[in-house]
């Protein structure tokens, strides 16, 4: 798979059929079953990474820290 730019001037601007192109996905077929799998192994899955919430009071507090 081509290394593809994570951060482009205008996202929101990006042609849907130039990602596709850069991410090698035939938007009209998606990705097969296997090749689905090689990314799921070699990129992991997509989700956001967990983290532990802070509470509005806790935020509050934190700014009179020093």
């Amino acid at each position: 798979m081509p290394q593809v730019d994570i951060h482009p001037g205008t996202p929101a601007g990006t042609d849907a059929r130039e990602v596709a192109e850069a991410l090698g996905v035939d938007p009209e077929q998606g990705l097969s079953a296997a090749e689905a799998a090689r990314r799921l192994a070699e990129h992991g899955p997509n989700q956001l990474a967990g983290g532990k919430k802070e509470s509005g009071l806790q935020a509050f507090l934190r700014q009179y820290e020093d």
